[in-house]
């Protein structure tokens, strides 16, 4: 069993991505079409629990928390269909059951 240790308004996402890029001291950033994926109210301390490549349906189902959510800007300030999310590998703690 599982324990996350999320934080108590922490939601769990499922998405779908388009690009991955590694930032050095910071963590991944993955680039997600909020709309494709119902995650436009994304936030810091949330946790995905599955990423799936849009190209070609990679599957990734480590842990991460968001630690970062950037939308994409189009012109006049107006949000775009894109999210920029920095993600780091979460810590799983495994309960022993007594």
């Amino acid at each position: 069993m599982k324990n996350i240790n999320k934080t108590k308004m922490s939601k769990e996402y499922k998405l779908r991505y388009e690009d991955k890029f590694h930032i050095t001291n910071h963590g991944d950033s993955i680039t997600v079409r909020w709309k494709d994926n119902n995650c436009e109210n994304i936030k810091e301390g949330d946790i995905i629990t599955e990423l799936v490549k849009i190209r070609d349906g990679e599957t990734d189902t480590q842990i991460y928390e968001v630690i970062g959510v950037s939308p994409f800007m189009k012109s006049f300030g107006i949000k775009g269909d894109n999210l920029s999310i920095i993600i780091k590998p979460k810590q799983i703690t495994w309960l022993q059951q007594q």
